[in-house]
């Protein structure tokens, strides 16, 4: 009998290490096989390698990135699809609101702040978070990477679908909420 597979095509090391931490254990119910593969320092031929591999294959698969400095999701998918030399199809592609900082953020329980000694109100809204206001919640004895490890223990993948627009949507698309 096949294995279930679903691959998640990530950015880059905070998105590997918050995909392993956050989704993987959900999708492991789901399927037999989660593989989360960086693509960032990739080249496009290895990439479109890959994605044929998968198709051809019949695996399941999303990737995810960052709205960046798009103007709108479609321009972003646009930009995305074209690294991957539009061998992903638009609705398997998922684009993080702002960065994938709002998604970290978003998931952080009052409790845990406290415990990390955040010093600042939490936002009830993540999806305008960038690198630099989520770090500005950072406690000065961790470093940027440590903080990152913090945040995601205790995550709150129900409050993170409340707080961002694109975790809710992501969720959806995996089919662990309506």
């Amino acid at each position: 009998m096949r294995k279930k597979t679903i691959f998640l095509l990530v950015e880059g090391d905070d998105d590997k290490r918050f995909i392993e931490t956050v989704i993987k254990p959900m999708l492991e119910s789901k399927f037999d096989v989660v593989s989360i593969q960086k693509y960032a320092r990739r080249k496009s031929t290895a990439l479109v390698k890959l994605l044929k591999s998968i198709k051809k294959n019949g695996s399941a698969h999303f990737c995810t990135g960052d709205f960046n400095s798009s103007s709108c999701i479609t321009q972003a998918k646009t930009a995305m699809n074209s690294r991957f030399d539009n061998e992903i199809e638009n609705h398997n592609i998922v684009i993080v609101i702002k960065k994938i900082e709002g998604w970290y953020l978003a998931g952080l329980t009052e409790n845990r702040a406290q415990e990390m000694g955040v010093e600042i109100s939490l936002p009830e809204n993540t999806d305008s978070i960038g690198k630099r206001k989520f770090y500005d919640f950072k406690p000065k004895y961790l470093d940027k990477r440590d903080y990152m490890i913090e945040v995601l223990k205790g995550y709150s993948s129900e409050q993170a679908a409340e707080k961002n627009s694109s975790f809710s949507y992501f969720l959806r698309k995996l089919d662990f909420i309506e």
